[in-house]
């Protein structure tokens, strides 16, 4: 584990310069640039007592000054390849493809691989030519292609009658909002490894999840501060909790807005009626530069350097249930909403997500997994396909073992997991539901992302027949040196709950939780895909009986919410 980022996470207030030095630095190591030369100092000054701030600045600075690596392999340049989303920026100026950044001025570098199109100077100068202006961009789905009219997800059809898709929009409310209790209890990605989830919950007696997470007291490790309130036994509705207040949120959003909204919607709304308290990474960032007078994109962009972390993809559901079978415009309206406080790969997990929503009310009715293989996959296995080498992101701390990372999992053309990467149309006979979800929702983000590739070596993992334990194993070789609310890694994670969950929601909720890292953000992912495949109805009562049908929120005007009636507002934008 990296002590300077725990030190720095819990340590610091978001807006303390020592906080937003250091976690510039590893967003823009993660992302192609040429900084790792400024490790050590730093993680000299972001763990300094008292701080220097002048230092502080000076040599963010530097780092923010700092080239790309010209050899860096991925594409993340903003424009998804024609026939996928369509995702553009709508300004005054006229349509143009969404950046990284969301600063459709903002210079590129036509000879480097990976172009984030930050502003000029990082978001820090550039940020200020940005305030005051009437003209923030807002994301639509683009004229040109078949985003902007009905693009179905393959499978089945969108449930025939008004009940049936009611039950399934329902289940996905219940889902998530089981899904985030289960994993609220061991929310803290520093100490509540895999290892030490297991440990934990096998001396409860509880391994593997089969209900909510039982109190062993005293905890070997910390439990989360809301623990009284979401463990197995003390839960009187849905906890308040984030993950949940931005799927309310967004339903007033589309109820108040509708789906023309803006991203300068989406600012007002969250000064009207959310906390700034109960807002987090780069929520929060985005909420104080709202108030210092900045607009969207400059939101995502100024002194935050959380802009790729989980924060947009679990917002992202609500876009999903209101376009069943359209993956492609829920992922339009995912990034639109998403760039007030995110970029590049924070908005394609949005996009992600939203999509993976969208597409499971058409995957299909899952099978019912077998009891004897419990890590058996859905598809056929394939003979281990052809990969691009590279070390990726690397456990240790060192940045020289972050900084010339190559895309490193590429599927062969005759592999099943092509389909995966590329979205393409073919459908095998032997894919899960859940696989089919997760197919359509990989169609709309860029191919050669960095979300995209680590997500196409999930599947090449699940293709190949690999245990779940192999499959998270490989994950944190991959991606353990993200910060544990980073985007990539989670996102991961929910694809290996799915897809090794095979379509039971037990198992879903359990593995994904399991799995550890954002565990409440990611069990609400996974159990809201897994409660739409199988509707209100299918979902077993020890998960929904100490909801009471109800859930707690930090949003004005919703604690309390009756969650069914949440689900039929939803159903009527459909």
């Amino acid at each position: 584990m990296d002590r300077t980022i725990e030190a720095v996470f819990f340590g610091r207030h978001e807006a303390d310069p020592r906080a937003l030095l250091y976690f510039e630095w590893r967003q823009r190591l993660e992302s192609g640039y040429e900084v790792g030369r400024f490790e050590s100092g730093v993680r000299s000054l972001a763990t300094a007592e008292p701080g220097d701030t002048g230092a502080c600045w000076a040599l963010l600075e530097e780092i923010e000054a700092a080239p790309r690596d010209p050899e860096w392999g991925f594409d993340e340049s903003g424009p998804v390849p024609a026939g996928r989303s369509g995702v553009e920026l709508r300004t005054g100026r006229g349509n143009v493809f969404a950046s990284e950044s969301g600063d459709s001025a903002a210079p590129r570098d036509p000879e480097c691989g990976y172009d984030e199109g930050e502003p000029v100077d990082g978001g820090t100068r550039g940020a200020e030519s940005q305030t005051g202006r009437g003209d923030a961009p807002q994301v639509v789905a683009s004229e040109s292609d078949d985003s902007a009219r009905p693009h179905r997800a393959a499978g089945s059809a969108v449930p025939s009658t008004p009940d049936e898709l009611l039950d399934r929009i329902y289940g996905g409310w219940l889902g998530r909002c089981v899904g985030c209790t289960l994993g609220k209890p061991l929310e803290n990605g520093f100490v509540w490894t895999r290892e030490h989830i297991r440990a934990y919950l096998e001396q409860a007696g509880a391994y593997p999840l089969t209900d909510y997470v039982p109190a062993v007291l005293p905890p070997p490790f910390p439990l989360n501060p809301t623990w009284p309130v979401s463990v197995r036994g003390r839960i009187d509705g849905a906890p308040r909790d984030d993950d949940i207040d931005y799927t309310v949120l967004g339903l007033h959003l589309l109820e108040s807005r509708g789906l023309n909204f803006t991203t300068d919607d989406v600012a007002t709304l969250w000064l009207e009626r959310l906390p700034f308290l109960q807002t987090y990474t780069a929520e929060r960032v985005a909420y104080r530069n709202l108030v210092d007078g900045l607009h969207p994109p400059a939101t995502a962009t100024f002194r935050n350097p959380y802009r790729e972390w989980i924060g947009a993809m679990i917002r992202a559901d609500i876009f999903g249930y209101v376009n069943p079978g359209n993956p492609h415009r829920a992922a339009a309206l995912a990034a639109r909403e998403a760039a007030v406080s995110h970029t590049g790969n924070g908005i394609y997990a949005a996009m992600w997500a939203a999509a993976l929503i969208a597409a499971a009310f058409t995957a299909g009715t899952p099978p019912t997994p077998p009891t004897d293989a419990p890590s058996l996959v859905q598809a056929a296995a394939p003979e281990h396909t052809a990969r691009v080498h590279a070390p990726g992101l690397a456990m240790e701390s060192s940045a020289a073992a972050t900084t010339s990372a190559e895309p490193s999992a590429v599927p062969s053309a005759d592999s099943p997991a092509r389909g995966f990467a590329a979205g393409g149309p073919a459908v095998p006979a032997t894919l899960s539901a859940p696989a089919i979800a997760l197919m359509a929702a990989q169609s709309v983000i860029p191919p050669r992302s960095r979300l995209a590739v680590a997500l196409a070596e999930v599947y090449d993992d699940y293709d190949r027949r690999l245990s779940w334990e192999e499959a998270v194993d490989n994950i944190d070789a991959r991606h353990g040196a993200y910060n544990w609310v980073h985007a990539i890694p989670n996102a991961c994670r929910v694809a290996a709950g799915l897809l090794w969950g095979a379509g039971d929601f037990t198992r879903t909720v359990a593995l994904t939780v399991q799995s550890g890292a954002d565990t409440d953000s990611n069990g609400a992912t996974a159990g809201s895909v897994a409660g739409i495949l199988l509707g209100a109805k299918g979902i077993p009562a020890q998960w929904t009986d100490p909801l009471h049908d109800t859930l707690h929120s930090a949003v004005i005007g919703y604690d309390g919410a009756c969650i069914a009636d949440l689900a039929r507002r939803t159903w009527a934008l459909v």
